[in-house]
């Protein structure tokens, strides 16, 4: 598998959780009363997404090169920068999903996830099983997340190097790889734009 069809394959899964998890804590949280259950509830959810705009905005400097003029002129240094940070930025879904765990080990000792209500209950089912799979035992979506900081790194190398070489042949390489990339960006980001990440210092102390 090429690189550059590993990262947008974990970039469409990445997006595909986000939507999955929008789409059901919404509508748990639409049948909700305003309660203690509900608060603890939205904090859980709103917890999560923090991570999906991590990954956007480490990526979307990428987009920003859409000429061969852009890219003479700004690869380098977009390369260096992202080299220097992506560790730091790929150790930030944890924190994220971690929080989020937390918060949902709370929930699940309140009364209402046993509710017998069609909706809730098939939302709720719907809830544990995203957990289980995507946030806490296998956490595959911190995976996903970190597969798409360390593959670009590696990719952006291989780009760097080849410019070396040659600049054009570069430029086109690069130019397919940030193609299909910059459309699952944007449907991510407007899903849950930067705007909402919640600062993971605040996580790790809470």
């Amino acid at each position: 598998m090429s690189p550059d069809f590993k990262i947008a394959k974990e970039l469409a899964t990445i997006y595909s959780t986000a939507a999955e998890w929008q789409r059901v804590t919404q509508i748990i949280l639409g049948m909700l009363p305003n309660n203690e259950f509900k608060s603890l509830f939205k904090k859980m959810a709103d917890t999560l997404p923090g991570l999906f705009p991590v990954v956007t905005e480490s990526v979307a400097p990428l987009l920003h090169i859409q000429e061969f003029a852009d890219f003479e002129r700004d690869f380098d240094s977009i390369q260096a920068s992202y080299q220097q940070s992506f560790l730091s930025q790929a150790s930030k879904p944890r924190h994220y999903a971690e929080a989020t765990h937390e918060l949902y080990l709370e929930l699940v000792q309140f009364k209402e996830v046993k509710t017998s209500y069609p909706i809730l209950k098939r939302s709720y089912s719907d809830l544990y099983d995203y957990m289980d799979k995507w946030v806490t035992n296998d956490a595959w979506l911190v995976m996903s997340c970190d597969v798409v900081f360390k593959s670009t790194n590696r990719l952006l190398l291989d780009f760097a190097n080849q410019k070396k070489q040659d600049s054009e042949e570069a430029f086109l390489l690069f130019s397919g790889f940030v193609s299909p990339i910059s459309t699952l960006l944007t449907a991510l980001d407007a899903l849950y734009p930067a705007i909402l990440t919640t600062s993971t210092s605040a996580l790790e102390t809470a």
